[in-house]
């Protein structure tokens, strides 16, 4: 190649630092206003002109010392676009390039494209050098000579690149080249996802081969070292069964596939063996990956965390169990370089981690953590040495090339003495456990024999007064000799040793012959076999029993535990023990029968006397009903409707006085009978007259507690007034020409004892209200009440009531909204009932609504045709909430969905010659459904208007 002349480059680069230093004094002196700053640099510009600098020539003669070229290197950072070779040799020519301050010059970890210039001299003869980059992970490293002015292509190397293309095909990046007489350019490109280094040496061939002989030699000592530790835990985790020599195994495998992908071994083994010519860069973060994964787990088991007062560490090892997992999605998907860099980062954490668990557990009095941290002191030593290298942190030298591979054969050295040091640690801990409970056994077996004589007559003593009867059965099903004394008590006889168990139960208990059967042939299969045969037949013995030897004594509630005694692996006896449970059955039947009691005396001191008479009155005639239908002999569709309707009410009327018991007897009826009223063929009156029984006797329990253990019987014929009050009237009554006005105050004062409004009688069902709203965990809704100023006589105020239990019911179950859902819509928290009177010809008309969300009268029509229900002609929707058996609810609860409560309505009103019907109109805030208003209409014989105008009957107002 012809050189341009020394003189000419010395000008050129002369001439480039003088307009550089031109341009920056022009500044200075703008600056700082003085010229002479200008004069004096000029010379010196000049003067460098007369005395350039060259650069460092590289001279074969030197090649024996086999240094690293890199202080004789010009480096050059190719722009964001790859250039090419000749672009690279302008740019050097243009001066661009710059000098290498490092031995090895390191990149770090960018995918920059980095050009390299090297002058090479040769006083002699041409001679042919092997070039070799020592640095093998790199991706792409291109050799190019110049020769004429032109960059010429001479090799293409990298492990992304054929591996083929090597002279020498060996784990590093090698070519041959011919060095001419005189002067060679090389001109060399560098580019790389993981680390980029230039490690030039030139070589003569059989030095070369020589140094590689003996690396190999180095290598394959430092990977034996690896499999020496895989194979011979390998066999320890056989024989021993031991997972943790597993995860070691795992853990030694994965550092030997990093250590050979780190020094390029990685695509020499894939070259040789199956003539891969490139090789991934993914390898190596994998291998990295999985030995953090297994390092993590080797190190949790090995240091026995879970016993450490430390084992919180685990969410911290757990983190970096996910983010190592979640690495390597990243290394395959997203970025190589990204992937490295959370390595680094997921490595360093993990080893600063494990290290400092192993000098707390250490400090913890855990001996095996000793050689633990020596393996992770030798493989942080030789390993910071290799991330500092690959970093650009440090030189390469003689020791830190080996160290990272060194240190790591010798970590993984010290942890397999570390197993066998953990081995010996539990050895020695067990020795000692065993050491202690030989002593203790020992301490135990000093005088054992005095020690069982004295046990023996606490036995016999425990014996002969323990209030249970305790024996055990030998194989002859007999009764052993010695048993406890209550044992006859409770069997009312003596000597019972030697006597057949099974003979001594037939005829004298409540167990079947088939029961006593299953007994002794469990007796003759358990006795003299091992544990199964018990675990297999000993739910054959009777745990519970009532024993009687003859009818004049008294029969015996027993309870028994069984038992088996083992010799050996067979059962020898059964030891049985017998509680007379008679007494104790009799006190707890007595204390539920307390309880219950005590339980509806509670809930009926809560309710008036007055009001509990008039539903005793309004209960027993509605039961007594029932008992009339049930005596005329057919069982129909109607007499069950009637009764569903019946009991319907009655559930409504005690739950609305709180009466938990009734009201939970009623539902349960309820539900058995809905469950066969499709199929009435299967109702018997013997079975319906028992379910009507059960309400009867719950009914009846109140009573009897409220009747005669309390003593509030009311009598209706009467109303309790107060004496003055009866004084005050008869004294208004005989000076009323003086004192109308009073007359007439007292008079509504008498009224309010008789007739009931609409507000009076909704007051009284409050706690009901409540506590269907708990139920269905809505709030209590407010009452509005326009012109209440009628009030109904007794028996259509009874009436109404039922029908105001069964309206309440509906708007908490269908219309009322919860709180939240009302506060969504803009409405108040609590909903509103309004209840209204008004005068209408010769009947008094009640309106009743709610201002809930409505119903939708599609879904009214859906549910009547799921139920079969056909509506006539012309008759509108919701006259199908009238029918028997129509509920929009499709499951049954405790307040709603058997369909009798509109018609238990209408049928109630048409007693008292009422009607009801309903009207729709729009709901403003859902206009798909519907608002409902109930309109009733009870004659006015039924009412008195309640002011204080005077005493008049509805038909007068």
């Amino acid at each position: 190649m012809k050189q341009q002349p020394s003189l000419f480059l010395s000008a050129k680069y002369a001439l480039i630092v003088l307009q550089a230093s031109t341009d920056a004094l022009i500044t200075v002196n703008q600056f700082v206003g003085h010229t002479s700053f200008m004069k004096v640099w000029t010379v010196i510009g000049l003067l460098l002109i007369a005395f350039p600098s060259e650069a460092k020539i590289f001279s074969i003669d030197d090649i024996a010392q086999r240094p690293f070229l890199g202080p004789y290197l010009k480096l050059y950072e190719a722009p964001d676009q790859s250039i090419t070779a000749q672009q690279a040799l302008e740019a050097w020519q243009a001066g661009e390039f710059h000098d290498s301050k490092q031995m090895r010059p390191n990149f770090g970890n960018s995918d920059a494209e980095y050009w390299a210039i090297l002058e090479v001299e040769n006083s002699g003869l041409s001679r042919k050098l092997i070039l070799e980059n020592n640095h093998g992970m790199i991706d792409y490293f291109d050799v190019f000579l110049v020769r004429n002015g032109e960059a010429q292509l001479h090799f293409q190397g990298g492990d992304q690149q054929d591996f083929s293309n090597r002279y020498l095909k060996v784990r590093t990046n090698n070519t041959q080249i011919e060095i001419p007489e005189g002067r060679q350019l090389i001109l060399m490109r560098a580019q790389s996802l993981t680390t980029n280094i230039l490690s030039i040496r030139l070589w003569d061939e059989s030095d070369y081969q020589l140094y590689l002989y003996w690396e190999y030699i180095v290598f394959g000592l430092l990977i034996g070292i690896h499999l020496v530790m895989i194979f011979y835990n390998g066999f320890l985790a056989i024989t021993m069964k031991d997972s943790l020599y597993l995860m070691y195994i795992v853990f030694v495998g994965s550092n030997l596939v990093f250590q050979v992908c780190n020094y390029n071994l990685g695509q020499f083994f894939a070259y040789h063996f199956f003539s891969f010519e490139t090789f991934s860069n993914h390898i190596q973060l994998v291998s990295v990956d999985l030995i953090i994964l297994s390092a993590i787990f080797f190190t949790w088991n090995y240091l026995d965390m879970d016993k450490s007062k430390y084992w919180k560490a685990k969410y911290i090892l757990g983190f970096n169990v996910i983010f190592s997992t979640f690495n390597l999605l990243v290394n395959h998907f997203i970025s190589v370089q990204l992937t490295s860099f959370c390595t680094l980062i997921g490595a360093s954490i993990v080893i600063a981690t494990m290290i400092n668990l192993g000098i707390l557990r250490f400090r913890e009095g855990y001996r095996p953590a000793y050689y633990y941290l020596l393996g992770w002191g030798a493989y942080i030593i030789g390993s910071g040495e290799a991330v500092m290298i690959n970093i650009g942190l440090r030189d390469l030298n003689s020791f830190n090339y080996w160290s990272q591979f060194a240190g790591g054969a010798i970590e993984v050295s010290l942890f397999s003495i570390a197993l066998g040091s953990r081995f010996n640690f539990i050895k020695r801990e067990n020795n000692r456990k065993i050491q202690k409970l030989n002593n203790d056994l020992q301490e135990i077996n000093k005088d054992l024999e005095a020690k069982v004589e004295m046990r023996t007559r606490e036995i016999r003593d425990i014996l002969k007064h323990i209030n249970q009867g305790i024996f055990t059965v030998t194989q002859d099903n007999c009764v052993d000799r010695e048993y406890s004394k209550y044992l006859e008590y409770i069997f009312d006889e003596t000597d019972l040793g030697g006597q057949n168990l099974v003979e001594l139960l037939k005829g004298r208990s409540d167990l079947s012959s088939d029961q006593i059967g299953q007994l002794e042939t469990a007796l003759d299969v358990i006795l003299g076999e091992d544990d199964l045969a018990f675990e297999m037949n000993s739910h054959l013995f009777p745990e519970k029993l009532i024993y009687r030897k003859s009818e004049d004594k008294e029969p015996r509630e027993l309870e028994i535990d069984w038992n088996h005694l083992v010799d050996g692996d067979k059962t020898t006896k059964i030891l049985v023990a017998v509680r007379d449970m008679t007494e104790k059955n009799k006190m707890q039947s007595e204390i539920n029968r307390k309880s219950k009691e005590i339980k509806l005396i509670s809930q009926l001191i809560e309710v008036k006397p007055e009001r509990f008479g008039q539903f005793q009155k309004v209960s027993l005639e509605m039961l007594a009903d029932v008992d009339v239908m049930l005596k005329k002999g057919d069982i129909n569709d109607e007499m069950v409707r009637f009764m569903m309707v019946t009991y319907h009410t009655l559930k409504g009327m005690s739950r609305t006085l709180n009466l938990t018991e009734l009201s939970a007897i009623i539902h349960s009826v309820e539900s058995e009978v809905t469950g066969r009223k499709e199929t009435l063929s299967e109702m018997t009156f013997s079975w319906l007259n028992e379910l009507h029984g059960s309400i009867k006797d719950a009914l009846n329990h109140y009573i009897d507690i409220n009747n005669n253990q309390l003593g509030r019987v009311v009598d209706h014929r009467f109303i309790l007034v107060s004496r003055v009050l009866v004084q005050r009237v008869l004294n208004s009554v005989e000076q009323i020409s003086d004192r109308p006005k009073d007359l007439n105050k007292d008079l509504m004062l008498l009224k309010k004892y008789y007739y009931r409004t609409p507000e009076d009688i909704a007051f009284d069902q409050l706690d009901s209200i409540k506590n269907m709203c708990d139920q269905l965990s809505k709030p209590i809704p407010k009452f509005k009440f326009n012109n209440n100023s009628f009030g109904l006589e007794p028996k259509a105020a009874e009436i109404f009531e039922k029908v105001l239990t069964h309206l309440i019911r509906n708007s908490l179950s269908h219309g009322l909204e919860s709180n939240q859902e009302r506060i969504a819509k803009g409405k108040t928290e609590r909903g509103t009932i309004t209840i209204s009177q008004k005068v209408d010809n010769d009947r008094i008309a009640l309106t009743y609504q709610d201002d809930g969300k409505g119903v939708l009268l599609n879904d009214i029509a859906d549910r009547a045709k799921q139920l079969g229900i056909v509506l006539n002609e012309g008759e509108p929707v919701l006259s199908v909430l009238f029918y028997p058996g129509f509920s929009t609810k499709t499951k049954v609860d405790n307040i709603s969905g058997r369909g009798v409560g509109m018609d238990a309505v209408r049928s109630l009103l048409e007693s008292v010659e009422g009607t009801i019907k309903i009207e729709d109109f729009e709901n403003v805030e859902e206009p798909e459904r519907r608002c409902l208003r109930f309109e009733i209409s009870v004659p006015k014989k039924y009412f008195s208007k309640m002011d204080p105008a005077g005493l008049h009957h509805a038909d007068a107002a």
